[in-house]
């Protein structure tokens, strides 16, 4: 189970870094929109990766341990989910409802793994790792490699 939250996690942080850079820029539109996009993704990625891996992560298997629980008590074929999910959206209120959509990207996320294939192994997990910081190096390399066209052109 730790291994599809990780592969989760990965996943849902880079989704929701995207997702925010795009529509909630702090830089405004002054310039480009796609440079304005560019610069906005690796400071989001700063704030929102380790807070989807330590808070999401902890969060989603709590409300998943509780969903399975409710499925002793409860004769209803998508008990687990549903109260899995109930979960996932409280926990998620935190922030409000930017948090919230987070939490609802990686029960998404979650659960389309589970459904694809119910068990990762640690490697797949370390693999999908790799996606957040590759994103982040690529975004600021693409930040580099724009202020030095702007230094050679001044």
């Amino acid at each position: 189970m730790m291994s599809r939250k990780i592969i989760s996690a990965s996943i849902s942080s880079t989704l929701y870094a995207l997702f925010l850079s795009i529509f909630f820029n702090p830089y405004g539109y002054n310039g480009s929109i796609f440079h304005s996009f560019i610069s906005s993704l690796p400071m989001y990625m700063i704030y929102v990766v380790p807070a989807i891996f330590l808070y999401g992560i902890i969060t989603s298997i709590l409300s998943d341990k509780i969903g399975e629980l409710s499925k002793r008590y409860i004769d209803v074929k998508y008990i687990s989910l549903f109260i899995s999910s109930i979960f996932h959206f409280l926990f998620g209120l935190i922030l409000g409802w930017l948090s919230l959509l987070a939490a609802g990207i990686f029960l998404i996320t979650d659960q389309l793994l589970y459904k694809k294939k119910p068990t990762y192994t640690g490697k797949e997990a370390i693999i999908f790792l790799l996606l957040p910081v590759g994103v982040f190096i690529s975004f600021l390399s693409v930040i580099s490699f724009l202020d030095f066209l702007d230094l050679i052109t001044y």
